[in-house]
This record gives C-alpha cells, sequence and structure tokens, in this order.
C-alpha cells in the first residue's frame, strides 16, 4: 500500500500528479478539478485537492533539490553560470527571490524572504554558492543592497546591471518632474471629464444621416481620449498625459476640417461638435500645458534615444529574457549610445533654459554606471559569454505568475497565494523548461515513481516549513473574533488594567 498511496492519503500517486498539474499548470479552480476528476470515475472534494496540490509542489521541488548535482554538472559543461536575481513583491508583501540560469532559463533556487535585507539575500547566495559555487556573472537591478551582497558572497565577479531597470530609473531622475506637472495641469484643465459628460448628452433621433454619422464620430473621438487618460500607467516608458495631448491636438485638426466642410458644402450646423472642439481648444491654449508639453517632447525624444541605444524599445514576449549580447556586440551598442549622447549634447546646446543641465545629468548618470552596463566576461575555457543584459524577464515573469495565480483564486486571494507559493511555483515552472527536462530530468521516465522515492520525512518536514510560515503571515484568529479582540484591549488600556495577567490572557489568542 506505501508503494501506491502517500502516507495517510487514500489517493494514488498520479491521481496527486493530475491534480497538481491541473491546479499550477493549468491554473484551474478547485471545483473545476473536482468536476473534471469526477467525469473519470474520481470522487474528490476540494478540501483534498488543496491537500494533493501542496503535496505535489513539495515533492517537485525536493526532486529539484535533490538535482542539484546535475544542475551544477550542467553549469560546469557549458564553462560557468550566468546568475540573475532578483525579487520581486506585492504590495505590502514578502520578497519571491528567484535565482535563475540566464543562458538555460533554469530558475536554480527560489525563496520567500521576509524583506529584500543584506541578512536574508547573502544567506540566500551564500547558499547558491554552496551547491554551485561562484557564477561568471551575476545580473541584477540597481539596488545597492545587492550590490552589497553579491561582492561580499562572490568576491571579484563582476556585476551586470540589468539595462532596463537603469533606463526605468534614468526615465524616473529625466521624466518625473515635467511629466507630472504636466499631468497636474491637464488634469486641472477638466478637458476629459466635460468631454465624458457631453459624450452622455449624444441623441441621433430625428437627425440628418450627415449629422448622425458626425454624432458618432464625436463619440469615436472622445473615447480614443478617454483611453489615453485610463490606460495612463506605465511611466516613464508610457507618457499617458502626453500622449492624450497629442491625441486631442490630431482630434482638434481633424474636427476643424469637418466645421470647414460643414458649414462651406452642406450648410449644416452641429452643436456638438462645436462643444466638443471648445473644450479641446481651451486646453491645448492654455500657456502652462503649452510649455510643458514642449519641454517634455523634447526630453521624451532623448529618453528614446538611449532606450533604442540599449535596445529597449522593442516589445518582448513575457516570459522571455532580454537579447543576447556578446562582447563584440557589446562594444556596437555602448559606441552607438556614446554617438546617442552627443546627438543630445549637441541639441540641449541649441535650447535654451535648463536643457544643457538635464543632457549633462544624462551622460554623468550613463558614465557613473558605465563599468556595470557594459561587462565584458570569458568563460572558464577562455571563450566569451553571450547573455542577457536585461534582468527585466523575472519580473515579467512574477507578473505571468500573478495574472494565473488570479485565475486558480480571484483578485482578492492574489497576495496571499504569492506570498504562500511564489516561490514554489517559480520552481515548478522548470517543469516546462525543454533544456530542464532533458538535461536535468531525463532519466525520469515515471515522475510517480520517482516521487514515492523520495524520503517522505523530508516531504513532512518541508510541508511543516511552508504551513509555519503561512502561519505566520496571519494571525490564527476567527474573523468573527476580531473585532471583539480589538474592542477588549481598547477597554483594558481606557480603564488602566493593564496588569501582565490580563495582557498575557488578551495575548493567548495569537499563539
Amino acid at each position: 500500500m506505501h508503494r501506491l498511496f502517500l502516507p495517510g492519503c487514500s489517493f494514488d500517486m498520479n491521481v496527486t500528479i493530475a491534480v497538481g498539474i491541473l491546479r499550477w499548470a493549468l491554473c484551474l479552480q478547485r471545483e473545476e478539478i473536482r468536476i473534471l476528476l469526477k467525469g473519470r470515475g474520481i470522487k474528490i472534494s476540494t478540501g483534498e485537492i488543496s491537500y494533493l496540490s501542496e503535496r505535489f509542489l513539495a515533492y517537485f521541488c525536493i526532486l529539484h533539490r535533490s538535482r542539484y548535482p546535475e544542475i551544477a554538472r550542467l553549469f560546469e559543461s557549458m564553462g560557468g553560470a550566468v546568475l540573475h536575481i532578483d525579487g520581486t513583491e506585492e504590495k505590502g508583501s514578502e520578497v519571491v527571490f528567484c535565482a535563475k540560469e540566464g543562458r538555460t532559463g533554469i530558475t536554480v533556487m527560489a525563496d520567500t524572504l521576509p524583506v529584500e535585507s543584506e541578512e536574508h539575500v547573502t544567506k540566500f547566495l551564500k547558499r547558491y554558492k554552496k551547491e554551485f559555487g561562484s557564477p561568471l556573472v551575476v545580473v541584477r537591478d540597481m539596488s545597492q543592497t545587492l550590490e552589497k551582497c553579491v561582492a561580499e558572497v562572490f568576491p571579484g565577479v563582476p556585476q551586470q546591471i540589468c539595462h532596463f531597470h537603469f533606463v526605468k530609473n534614468l526615465g524616473k531622475d529625466v521624466l518625473q518632474s515635467p511629466y507630472f506637472d504636466l499631468r497636474r495641469k491637464v488634469i486641472g484643465a477638466k478637458m476629459v471629464p466635460r468631454l465624458t459628460e457631453l459624450k452622455k448628452t449624444l441623441r441621433c433621433e430625428g437627425r440628418k444621416p450627415i449629422e448622425t454619422a458626425e454624432l458618432f464620430w464625436i463619440r469615436l473621438a472622445i473615447e480614443h481620449l478617454e483611453y489615453a487618460r485610463d490606460h495612463s500607467s506605465g511611466f516613464p516608458f508610457k507618457l499617458g498625459y502626453y500622449e492624450l495631448l497629442e491625441r486631442a491636438e490630431e482630434v482638434h485638426r481633424l474636427a476643424r476640417r469637418i466645421m470647414v466642410v460643414n458649414s462651406g458644402q452642406h450648410n449644416i450646423f452641429v452643436e456638438e461638435l462645436m462643444t466638443m472642439d471648445a473644450h479641446i481648444k481651451r486646453s491645448l491654449d492654455d500657456e502652462g500645458v503649452k510649455a510643458d508639453a514642449r519641454r517634455l517632447g523634447f526630453l521624451a525624444a532623448w529618453f528614446e534615444k538611449v532606450r533604442e541605444a540599449l535596445r529597449l524599445s522593442r516589445p518582448k514576449n513575457p516570459l522571455e529574457g532580454g537579447e543576447p549580447i556578446g562582447s563584440e556586440e557589446l562594444r556596437f551598442v555602448e559606441r552607438r549610445l556614446d554617438k546617442a549622447l552627443k546627438g543630445i549634447d549637441e541639441e540641449a546646446r541649441l535650447l535654451d533654459g535648463d536643457y544643457p543641465k538635464i543632457a549633462s545629468k544624462i551622460r554623468k548618470k550613463v558614465a557613473e554606471h558605465r563599468h556595470e552596463l557594459f561587462v565584458h566576461v570569458k568563460d572558464n575555457t577562455g571563450r566569451d559569454v553571450v547573455f542577457s543584459r536585461d534582468n527585466n524577464f523575472l519580473e515579467r515573469s512574477h507578473r505571468w505568475g500573478r495574472m494565473r495565480c488570479r485565475r486558480r483564486t480571484g483578485r482578492s486571494m492574489t497576495r496571499r497565494e504569492m506570498d504562500t507559493y511564489g516561490a514554489l511555483n517559480a520552481i515548478f515552472s522548470n517543469l516546462f523548461n525543454e533544456l530542464y527536462v532533458k538535461e536535468i530530468l531525463g532519466d525520469v521516465d515515471d515522475l510517480g515513481m520517482v516521487f514515492q522515492q523520495l524520503d517522505y520525512g523530508e516531504v513532512r518536514g518541508f510541508l511543516k516549513e511552508l504551513y509555519r510560515a503561512r502561519r505566520k503571515q496571519f494571525f490564527p484568529v476567527r474573523d468573527s473574533d476580531r473585532g471583539l479582540l480589538l474592542e477588549r484591549l481598547v477597554e483594558s488600556l481606557e480603564c488602566g488594567d493593564i496588569s501582565h495577567v490580563r495582557i498575557d490572557e488578551w495575548l493567548v489568542a495569537f499563539s
């Protein structure tokens, strides 16, 4: 029986694997899995599905740990590892910290850290070093904490800062003040709210066909402007309110052409069109808005030149890393960036105001981090190493994981689910890496048989740690009792009854 079933479980190991794949790979909700298995003649409760899916993750992660020697040999055969590290977190939650080998795409280690501090990151990197030795290079974001930790654990190992994070930080330094000044003025002009109210008043009943067509045109134009405002996040790579003004200029020009045709050829007057154009023109004619938009336009063009020089303007697949670059090509990128900086300097000298100062700021930022932006790496055999200089694929993978988590659990549970299973899912994602399956799990013919051979005591210890971590996130208090507990301590403090006995009685609820 022990060879067929998990200890304390009445389901075959293949059912556990099926539940795990359905839950974590296909992101089905528990009720969906229950119905699907019922159709296969397997009666199972949603609670049992949770039980089995957690154990599947535990078994897979322990299997992954048991394959550390194979992973180390793979890296050695490649001449060394290119280590990408990054911590991602939900707002107000713990940090899912991952170490990924860039050329193979294998997530080597992942853990949930309370905070991305020197203490916790250093311990994580020391565990990596114990199992895999020192990498050829570490690709990280611009965090000084990560810089110090890498230097301490891997002394002498070059550190490549992520080009994406560098450009993102540069964009914030250069564009933040002018963009949010413009945003504040555009919001203050209330152009879009007024147009939204106008859209509600559009009525086509009793109008001529040409007037009806123009009313539909007005609605479409207003929605064209609303979209830019409603999708204005993504700063500094997306300047939503600047794009809103550009769209407003376009709509204004087209509306004027329609009004000329209406008066000259059709002898009609569409009041709604005149009203819409007046609202737009009032905002566009504001001297403060015009000056800020002009200034932001120059700075945004400079920012785009730096992005293009570092090859960061192309859209990327959410699950892929950046473009691999070797030393020879890296020199070309460096020369192209220098050419872009020279062009920015020349343009700044032709402009007045603080443009030369901003151009100098851009050049200083590049000079400050040049040694980390263009790192040339040789492997253990002396060959040039071609690798991605973009570390953002780890964050994109995290966001992708959040989307899948939301599909499984719904929006309200996303943060809690990511805190509990984010690191485990990062390891589980290796199952869909073709190289990992071939080189690391190549001798596995039956996943269930391999799971059965793992030490269940280790699995049980793994799950205990998981449960302990989960209890730290939330107090073990029923929701119906929380209000009473909140009120009880306040009453004790107000009446002056703060004896150790009463305080200890109150704290018992959290043990």
